[in-house]
């Protein structure tokens, strides 16, 4: 979580709600790992960071609303499992998958 946190909060204001400039920092941050990066945007201009990290598929995902700070957590596992929502970066710029939905 670390890892992604520094790379979302290195970056300046205005970029963190440019998907391009998110997604190249956070692939930056996990350069040289098995991690897979997405993201995604929201209605309200959220975006949203899934990453995907080791042989388990673990996912790591990320919101940062206009204006805030970026959020960083770990989705359950039930949430991500086949069949839920998954690791998906759209659904985390939404808001979605920060708890376990039973």
């Amino acid at each position: 979580m670390d890892r992604l946190t520094s790379a979302l909060t290195g970056l300046p204001p205005a970029a963190r709600l440019d998907s391009g400039q998110v997604l190249a920092a956070t692939r930056k941050a996990f350069a040289g790992t098995p991690g897979e990066a997405s993201v995604g945007t929201a209605p309200d201009g959220s975006v949203g960071v899934a990453v995907t990290i080791g042989p388990r598929l673990d996912c790591l995902a990320a919101r940062i609303p206009p204006g805030g700070r970026p959020e960083v957590w770990v989705p359950p596992r039930v949430v991500v499992q086949p069949g839920e929502l998954g690791c998906d970066a759209a659904a985390f710029a939404r808001g979605l998958g920060t708890s376990a939905p039973h």
